[in-house]
C-alpha cells in the first residue's frame, strides 16, 4: 500500500518526508475522530488492538478544540 500511496504522492510532485502514506493515515483517523467523535469506530477503521493507542487521536483533537489562544479575540 505505501508504495502505491508513494507513487500517487510523487506524481502530484507533493513527496517530502512529511507526506507519506503513514501521515495520511493519521490525517485520516485525526479528522474521522474530529466529525465523528466516535473512538470506537476509529480504531475499528486503524485496526487497533488497544484502544490506548486509538486515544492519541482524541487528546489531539480534543487539545486542539479546547486550545486557550484560540479565545484571545484578535482579527488579521
Amino acid at each position: 500500500m505505501r508504495h502505491v500511496v508513494d507513487g500517487y504522492l510523487r506524481a502530484a510532485n507533493v513527496k517530502r518526508p512529511q507526506v507519506s502514506n503513514h501521515a495520511l493515515r493519521h490525517t485520516s483517523a485525526t479528522l474521522a475522530y474530529r466529525y465523528t467523535r466516535d473512538l470506537r469506530a476509529v480504531e475499528d477503521m486503524l485496526g487497533h488492538q488497544d484502544p490506548k493507542t486509538t486515544a492519541r487521536y482524541a487528546r489531539v483533537v480534543d487539545r486542539a478544540r479546547t486550545n486557550p489562544a484560540l479565545k484571545v479575540p484578535v482579527e488579521l
